[in-house]
């Protein structure tokens, strides 16, 4: 009972998880003057409400936006203009689905040597927060990146503007994995299963797989990512590896209750998906039915059959990771950026994530070992199969809670 209200508590915050929270902008500086084209996702604007902005409307919103930019010369600020037409100093855009879009022109009072761009929206309010920007000048394009902790650009006369380096996106994955909840009850679940160092490194090794092959996926542009369903499947993929963790390491009646249990149940909401015609979610639960007999069923064989499965659970490890690895294409997709420079950031964010990952799991292991050499890990398996209860409840609850997301 105390490890199911654990687990509830636990889902209760990550059901409250959120895809990253991003903005785009495309500032253009021209001689005196420097247009900027705001975009904010609809789910962003939400945060705003009851807020600076208590009833969400198009203006509104557009003042806020208006607030929190500027563009600065010779250390004054830029003014914006009023565009006429009635629209005032914010012009409201039609920039696709799902988007709210504005655009602003700041005049400056001459052609000024440098400009400083300054953008602090949703920062106070969520420090996770990127602005992934463009900046065009009559001599280059380049891409870049406003956060909590860059709120300012400053823009030469002339000559090209270096973008966003390699290591602020690794170090936007890095925060990524690190801040998640589901991303690190992922990592947790796998730890359980870890034996030795060689299985930490194999848990390694299919990790950096499953990056590598998001990136080689964004590449050729064969797979688009849907955030939902994705968030989704992540939980269905803490469960497997909860019940792996049982199932290898449980006694033969447990073992075979959840090793068939499980999938029957997959199947069952997978059945119902269909009635009620949600075919992408049904199409969701019959693949993860079928990888959950696949996997478990190897764990459950005889003994020379468990030897060759021996790590069968490292399937739904690289899954994660192949998954995670859609995170930045997905937040990435209004940009309509280069495929070159979207897999350069990918590549970089990725890198990034697998390091979190990698960090995450040697101090786990680090910890456990040192515990086991102090023996202060309490009751033999009882501690790790608590844990493993806790994640499966962790990770079925998160699954149910976005699959209507």
């Amino acid at each position: 009972m105390l490890v199911s209200l654990c687990a509830l508590v636990c889902a209760a915050e990550v059901a409250r998880a959120e895809t990253p929270s991003a903005s785009y902008s495309t500032w253009i500086v021209s001689g005196d003057r420097v247009t900027l084209r705001y975009a904010l996702p609809v789910a962003q604007a939400e945060r705003l409400s009851g807020s600076d902005v208590p009833v969400l409307t198009v203006s509104k919103l557009g003042n806020y936006v208006l607030q929190h930019v500027a563009v600065q010369a010779a250390g004054h600020d830029c003014p914006a203009i009023d565009q006429g037409y009635d629209l005032g100093r914010v012009d409201p855009l039609q920039v696709g689905s799902g988007l709210y879009g504005f655009e602003i022109i700041f005049q400056c009072p001459s052609s000024p040597a440098a400009v400083t761009l300054v953008n602090h929206a949703l920062f106070d309010r969520v420090p996770a927060h990127v602005d992934f920007a463009r900046i065009e000048t009559d001599a280059s394009s380049s891409e870049q990146l406003f956060t909590a902790s860059r709120e300012r650009l400053n823009i030469p006369e002339s000559g090209p503007i270096a973008a966003a380096g390699s290591l602020l996106y690794a170090r936007l994955g890095l925060a990524h994995v690190l801040s998640g909840a589901e991303r690190l009850a992922v990592l947790l679940a796998a730890l359980l299963l870890v034996r030795s160092q060689r299985d930490l490194g194999v848990l390694l090794a299919a990790l950096l797989v499953g990056y590598t092959l998001a990136v080689l996926a964004q590449a050729t542009g064969l797979i688009l990512p849907r955030v939902g369903l994705q968030d989704a499947f992540v939980g269905f993929l803490i469960v497997l590896l909860a019940a792996a963790r049982i199932v290898r390491d449980a006694r033969a009646p447990q073992t075979t209750a959840v090793a068939l249990g499980w999938p029957a149940l997959l199947l069952s909401l997978a059945l119902l998906a269909f009635i009620v015609h949600a075919i992408q979610a049904a199409l969701l639960l019959l693949g993860a039915a079928f990888i959950s007999g696949s996997v478990l069923a190897m764990l459950i064989g005889s003994a020379p059959r468990r030897a060759l499965a021996a790590h069968a659970w490292l399937l739904p490890a690289s899954l994660f990771a192949l998954l995670d690895g859609f995170t930045l294409p997905a937040v990435l997709a209004p940009m309509h950026l280069a495929q070159r420079t979207e897999v350069q950031m990918v590549a970089a964010y990725d890198a990034g994530a697998l390091l979190a990952a990698s960090l995450v799991l040697g101090l786990g292991a680090g910890a456990v070992a040192l515990l086991r050499a102090r023996r202060l890990i309490p009751l033999g398996a009882l501690l790790p199969d608590a844990a493993a209860a806790c994640c499966g409840a962790l990770g079925t609850f998160w699954l149910l809670s976005r699959m209507h997301s």
